[in-house]
């Protein structure tokens, strides 16, 4: 009888620890699928922030250039703006897009050439903290001012 008792008592624990074991794997693939789903929402939100931050580049980028021939006229001024409203900003870019549009809205406002120095100045400080739009600001810059 003793045999059997101990026989019993291993094949229980034996059995209770399979069981633990299985359980304590289930709750972890359970619980790595919801991770995972949730990775994937956040690559994906990533993914369309990216996108939006590359098209709104591109499309400053190319309004800023359709605008570099020639001194814009306040008619092509209010054009301009209207173009730049009209973007779809990015969270990370909304500081830049808010002093390019007011920057050129207050140089379009004002007749005084020491008030459109400064907003000038300010176009030009987007310049040092945007390299990606260096260029087509500068000349844009150029141009106009």
């Amino acid at each position: 009888m003793c045999i059997g008792r101990i026989l019993f008592i291993a094949i229980f624990l034996f059995s209770s620890a399979t069981l633990l074991t299985v359980s304590s794997a289930l709750e972890s693939v359970t619980n790595s699928e919801f991770l995972t789903a949730e990775v994937i929402e956040e690559v994906v939100n990533q993914q369309k922030m990216s996108q939006l931050e590359a098209g709104y580049k591109e499309n400053l980028q190319r309004i800023l250039r359709s605008f570099t021939s020639s001194p814009l006229s306040t008619e092509e001024m209010s054009t301009l703006e209207g173009q730049l409203l009209a973007l779809s900003v990015p969270p990370d870019l909304k500081d830049l897009h808010f002093k390019l549009v007011t920057s050129l809205a207050s140089i379009n406002q004002s007749d005084q050439d020491e008030a459109a120095k400064s907003q000038r100045q300010r176009l030009e400080e987007l310049i040092n903290q945007y390299s990606w739009l260096t260029s087509t600001l500068s000349l844009f810059i150029m141009n106009n001012y």
